[in-house]
């Protein structure tokens, strides 16, 4: 019976170096492929109140869209507010800043591609350093005179928040 078996798994290997023989042969020019890699980096991150680093982070909160209500009679607006939650090291800032903002600064859009302009008002910036939480208001308007100068439909446009983290050491 060993003997039986002894032949059985040599016909098995036998077998199994016989696939190698089949492997497929790349001819022809062959396109490069490219492709990223990540380099990071670790690490001890100082836990001090009063050095920048690990112990640090920062949350801003904004509102994910102010809808101002279509009105030809009178100006129209829409108020909210956007948060900045931080735990930083005492020489640490985190700034956030609002995009446009002014008289008809944003301009928006329908589907059409007629234009729109909203001013955009409130607290053009807010900043926290060291631990805190700071809120700032935005707010969208748009004259009579705009909605009136309007085709009624449904305009869009984007105010971008920037946070900016500075230290000074």
């Amino acid at each position: 019976m060993k003997k039986v078996l002894a032949v059985i798994l040599a016909l098995c290997m036998v077998c199994a170096m016989g696939t190698v023989a089949f492997a497929a042969t790349i001819e022809g020019p062959v396109t490069p492929a490219t492709g990223d890699t990540l380099v990071k980096t670790v690490a001890e991150l100082p836990t001090d109140p009063n050095v920048p680093g690990g112990d640090e982070d920062w949350t801003v909160t904004i509102p994910a869209e102010l809808t101002v209500p279509w009105d030809n009679e009178n100006d129209s607006s829409v108020e909210d507010i956007y948060t900045l939650d931080a735990t930083l090291a005492a020489v640490s800032t985190v700034t956030v800043t609002v995009a446009p903002y002014g008289t008809n600064a944003l301009t928006m859009t329908d589907k059409a591609g007629a234009e729109l302009k909203a001013s955009i008002g409130g607290d053009e910036s807010i900043a926290q350093t060291g631990t805190g939480t700071v809120e700032g208001s935005i707010s969208a308007m748009i004259t009579a005179a705009a909605f009136n100068a309007a085709t009624v439909g449904e305009y869009t446009g984007t105010i971008t928040f920037t946070a900016v983290y500075t230290n000074t050491l």
